[in-house]
């Protein structure tokens, strides 16, 4: 009894922390774009583009948005998420 609430314990302190540091990234405004890191996660990306996260994990899926997978995390490079901005507005495209 006392192994299973230090287990249930433990994964809702490791569930927290994440959310936090979610809530932390979320929250964290940049000034300018050289304020960003060079890598962007969903939740940075949603933020930046003012779109949900849920709306950045399907963008993160379509062919030609530049993101990668590290390990299981969706990561996107700054410099080629701008460049796809740029290819974006260039064609005058609305949709994905």
């Amino acid at each position: 009894m006392f192994f299973y609430a230090l287990s249930v314990f433990q994964s809702t302190a490791i569930a927290s922390k994440y959310l936090i540091r979610e809530r932390m990234i979320v929250n964290q405004t940049y000034k300018s774009i050289e304020d960003m890191p060079i890598m962007l996660t969903i939740t940075q990306v949603a933020s930046a583009l003012n779109i949900s996260r849920t709306s950045a994990y399907e963008l993160a899926h379509c062919k030609n948005f530049p993101a990668m997978l590290i390990g299981s995390r969706i990561i996107v490079p700054k410099e080629r998420l701008m460049v796809w901005i740029d290819n974006k507005l260039s064609l005058n495209e609305l949709a994905v």
